[in-house]
């Protein structure tokens, strides 16, 4: 759990990121044959400029996909997805500077629970 390391500073950049740029969700999923669902939690961002993604990649671990472009008019797209046991932390982590994303990363964090 690399999230124990990162400065308030950067838990705020992070979650200033998360709150613009990021994409966090919860998809319920129901197994086969079973009767219980199963929740998968997803936590990535996906860009045309790389440096950010690489930023976060320093600090939380993990590798960047790049997409090359559709056409000509189109730039190449970088993605980085950040696992379930490292968004889970950094989540918790970065609740208190949450602004737009608040109540859905609670909700997120009371379904994990």
């Amino acid at each position: 759990m690399k999230t124990k390391i990162l400065s308030k500073t950067r838990l705020a950049y992070m979650a200033a990121f998360i709150d613009g740029e990021g994409s966090l969700e919860c998809q319920k999923e129901m197994q086969k044959k079973g009767a219980t669902p199963r929740y998968s939690i997803r936590l990535s961002f996906t860009l045309c400029t790389r440096e950010p993604l690489d930023t976060f990649t320093r600090w939380l671990g993990g590798s960047l996909k790049m997409y090359p472009p559709a056409n000509e008019r189109r730039s190449a797209r970088f993605r980085l997805h950040i696992p379930k046991g490292t968004a889970i932390p950094l989540i918790k982590s970065c609740l208190p500077f949450f602004i737009l994303k608040r109540q859905q990363a609670q909700l997120i964090l009371g379904i994990e629970e």
